[in-house]
């Protein structure tokens, strides 16, 4: 009996396999042919998205990174962070980030917490939006146990500005974020101009970010 189940069940794969030749590709059984062309099918035919598309108004997201800013020579800030992202209308967000600092600088090396406020714009995508390019502007404030940078004030402000990419990871709702900006640390002047040595770097920042 074993044997025979063996010999039927062979047969039946001769039969598919036979049909599937015959219909060039495509599966035959009993004179109908199924036919698919995988090589033309993308992810997302093969696994259907359920999640509404990047940039939707009204939708919140959170992220996790860091950044790294430098001259080039004796000084080099080094930050890591996480964020609220809020979609105030299609493509255009509003960030709630709280960052901390290592200065690498003249002088004593010190740690801070940095609050920022800032606004970022996707002003491309492509159609199934895995990727976006975005410009922002921001404004925060950065408090250091130490001066920063050195002979300046423990308190300065960060105002920031840049652009930067999304990238959908996968097949999933989840994105890597990059970028560039302009770091400039300033006190403003709340000491007087001769206690506002102020700092300004290129800075290269990353993240992941996921929906809520």
């Amino acid at each position: 009996m074993h044997r025979m189940l063996i010999a039927a069940y062979t047969g039946i794969v001769c039969l598919l396999c036979s049909g599937a030749a015959a219909s060039g590709g495509g599966l035959g059984v009993g004179g109908l042919t199924y036919e698919r062309e995988w090589s033309n099918t993308s992810l997302d035919e093969v696994f259907p998205r359920h999640f509404e598309p990047f940039g939707t108004a009204g939708k919140t997201w959170w992220s996790a990174g860091g950044a790294v800013a430098t001259t080039f020579g004796d000084e080099t800030d080094y930050q890591i962070h996480g964020a609220f992202h809020h979609f105030l209308i299609d493509d255009l967000e509003v960030i709630g980030e709280l960052a901390l600092w290592y200065a690498d600088q003249k002088g004593p090396n010190t740690y801070g917490v940095n609050p920022q406020l800032g606004l970022r714009w996707h002003f491309w995508h492509d159609e199934p939006r895995d990727w976006t390019v975005f410009a922002e502007l921001g404004l925060g404030a950065l408090w250091t146990e130490k001066n920063v940078p050195a002979g300046g004030t423990s308190l300065n402000f960060t105002p920031r500005g840049g652009l930067g990419f999304t990238r959908r990871i996968g097949n999933g709702p989840a994105r890597f974020v990059a970028g560039v900006r302009h770091h400039h640390i300033s006190n403003a002047r709340i000491e007087g101009e001769a206690n506002n040595p102020a700092r300004d770097m290129p800075l290269v920042h990353f993240a992941f970010m996921f929906p809520f």
